[in-house]
């Protein structure tokens, strides 16, 4: 977790009320482990009251479609439209912004930082890959 702000700058840290969740796909439930755990999450936070909204730079296609079919409200963004993503937060104005992988965070991190500093910034490291190797690398030695 990254957080730069105090918290006491939010006067009710708490839930957060509007989560934002940057995706490099649509989460799959029946393609991967990783669709289930971001599906998962949404529905947490949606369960906690959160409004979740979805940013991706994947097209508009039928995962999107049933993730919006949950009340999600989903953002198709291509890369390098940065003037189109600041519209969006601030649209959204989130308190809490999940990457699901570090490569989505190099790419919109700062401009999260920038246009939404109190909002906390979650980097989910579900497909850090180098950590399973390392893990099981430790693990043989032992």
């Amino acid at each position: 977790v990254s957080q730069e702000s105090s918290m006491e700058d939010t006067p009710e840290r708490g839930i957060p009320q509007r989560v934002l969740v940057l995706g490099k796909v649509w989460p799959e439930r029946s393609s991967s482990a990783a669709g289930v755990r971001t599906g998962d999450l949404v529905q947490a936070f949606q369960r906690q009251g959160a409004a979740v909204s979805f940013v991706c730079a994947a097209r508009v296609n039928e995962h999107s479609s049933k993730l919006q079919d949950t009340g999600v409200c989903v953002y198709s963004i291509p890369l390098n439209r940065e003037a189109l993503f600041q519209k969006v937060l601030q649209e959204v104005k989130p308190d809490l912004c999940v990457f699901d992988r570090f490569t989505l965070e190099e790419m919109f991190g700062f401009m999260v930082r920038k246009h939404c500093p109190a909002a906390l910034r979650v980097l989910d490291t579900q497909d850090l890959h180098s950590l399973r190797d390392a893990r099981e690398t430790a693990f043989k030695r032992t």
